[in-house]
């Protein structure tokens, strides 16, 4: 029987390729974690958790900066004149010495809106001050009470009663100009050391909510990725609160709106801590987003 060359080549050619060995398809490469460069919408704060721990640092300082700056230019604004005015109120010949106030006879007081410094020889002596913020030197101790001193009390301490100090203007008034800048130059890097400190501490109690929301909504977060997200959880608070402080300098609010301010800027980091998990890649990603309560 003649073999027909046509089915002789396809039979070769199928053996052959029965022959090869069967290869696996090659796995999907893992997606690139999107780039962490802004904590104010959801996704930028959970991009943080996949990010790099310098690259949340770096997000954090910049953040601690801005506000940083608002409270430098507060004490710019709303301290410091204050504090120069009440130094050129002192008499020449003012000091303290053993605990006691001397070389001052009456009340002086310099004051604005938001701090009143009150400089008496009278322990005793009713001060006529409004500011939000208010302290008195008397004759043998300090206090400083605020419009909220009916909820959080007084505070008040006696002086040293090893101290010497010359309070007259003469020595205190070049002092301060000297000092003025250095100490609002320290409050804003103390802000911006500070910031980030506070945020990782309380990262730590964050973090198990975030981890638990991830959970939940079937999504990838390792327990350094939940701290690392509620870290940035906090910065979106942090700029709002930041902003209150800058309306109250411009007495857009007053002491109470700050206080709103300060609530308000825990709730919106609460907020970012379990809303930003479910912005975070789902554990399987072929699977289509579903209602977990349906059948």
């Amino acid at each position: 029987m003649k073999a027909v060359p046509g089915k002789t080549e396809a039979s070769r050619v199928v053996s052959e390729d029965a022959q090869k060995p069967l290869t696996a398809p090659a796995p999907a490469a893992a997606p690139e974690p999107p780039d962490a460069w802004q904590p104010l919408t959801f996704g930028g704060v959970a991009a943080f958790a996949r990010a790099p721990w310098p690259r949340l640092l770096l997000a954090q300082v910049v953040v601690a900066a801005l506000a940083a700056a608002g409270v430098v230019w507060f004490l710019a604004r709303c301290y410091a004149p204050v504090v120069t005015e009440a130094v050129q109120k002192l008499p020449d010949g003012a000091s303290l010495t053993n605990g006691q106030l001397a070389g001052i006879s009456g009340t002086r007081i310099a004051e604005n809106k938001f701090l009143s410094i009150a400089i008496t020889d009278d322990d005793h002596a009713e001060l006529d001050q409004s500011a939000d913020v208010q302290i008195a030197l008397r004759k043998g101790r300090v206090e400083i009470s605020s419009l909220l001193s009916s909820a959080l009390g007084l505070v008040e301490f006696d002086y040293s009663t090893n101290s010497a100090w010359d309070l007259s203007q003469s020595h205190l008034e070049p002092l301060w100009g000297a000092w003025e800048p250095v100490v609002q130059a320290g409050a804003g890097i103390g802000v911006v050391i500070v910031l980030p400190l506070i945020w990782a501490a309380l990262a730590v109690i964050y973090a198990p909510a975030a981890k638990f929301v991830a959970w939940f909504g079937d999504r990838q977060l390792s327990w350094g990725g939940a701290w690392r997200l509620a870290c940035a959880a906090q910065m979106p608070g942090a700029m709002l609160l930041a902003l209150g402080v800058v309306l109250y300098s411009r007495q857009t609010v007053d002491l109470i709106g700050l206080g709103y301010f300060e609530t308000v800027h825990f709730l919106v980091g609460w907020t970012y801590v379990l809303a930003a998990p479910h912005f975070a890649p789902r554990l399987s990603p072929n699977r289509p987003d579903r209602n977990p309560f349906a059948p």
